[in-house]
């Protein structure tokens, strides 16, 4: 809003009232030139103005409502010439900010329980996988008279462990991955050792 200005025969207190409801609203100070001759400035100095034979009149009685509907207009004219980006983004801060100011310890609450059905996520195990009904237990596969010494230590040995707890692998397929493992870990040390044999070979 530009700084006013004075008007046809306007007193010198009318204008002062302008002024000041101007820089009141704007938050401005009336802009002063470096001489300091214009009228305004004389009138705000103090000067008496001469309006001749005309009556001084009063134009700050319907001024506020001007000042009024002008930062109206101003308004409506920056909301035109924001982005339809910028207007989402102030709805947005708007509605966090009435949210903020939500007292939800007064909001009531769902009276009924909802399941959330969560699409394509992982199934939770349950207990009952790899245990037959009726409490009937996986075939072992050997009877307790073929088993060897040496594999009957070993499932005393491991009875704590997840695979056989999981009841998901009989007595022998676990008897044979442990022969299998063993194995290879033999078969480990001796390329080890062969290595190490090389090697100080070499050196020598």
């Amino acid at each position: 809003m530009k700084p006013p200005k004075l008007r046809p025969n306007e007193s010198s207190k009318s204008f002062k009232a302008r002024v000041k409801a101007w820089e009141r609203a704007t938050g401005k100070k009336f802009p002063r030139t470096f001489a300091g001759k214009t009228d305004e400035e004389r009138v705000l100095g103090g000067a008496v103005r001469n309006t001749g034979l005309n009556k001084p009149k009063d134009y700050s009685t319907n001024y506020g409502d001007e000042i009024k509907e002008s930062q109206a207009e101003k308004a409506r004219e920056t909301q035109a010439k924001k982005s339809d980006r910028q207007v989402k983004d102030e709805k947005k801060e708007s509605f966090l900010e009435q949210a903020g100011k939500t007292d939800y310890s007064k909001v009531p609450l769902p009276t009924q329980k909802t399941k959330l059905q969560v699409k394509n996520s992982p199934r939770k195990p349950s207990p009952e996988w790899g245990v037959k009904k009726n409490n009937e237990k996986l075939k072992s596969g050997n009877s307790k008279e073929d088993k060897s010494e040496a594999q009957l230590k070993w499932e005393k040995k491991s009875k704590n462990s997840p695979a056989r707890a999981s009841g998901a692998f009989s007595d022998k397929q676990l008897w044979e991955q442990r022969k299998k493992h063993k194995a290879w870990l033999e078969k480990r040390k001796k390329d080890r050792e062969e290595r190490r044999k090389k090697r100080l070979k070499s050196k020598k």
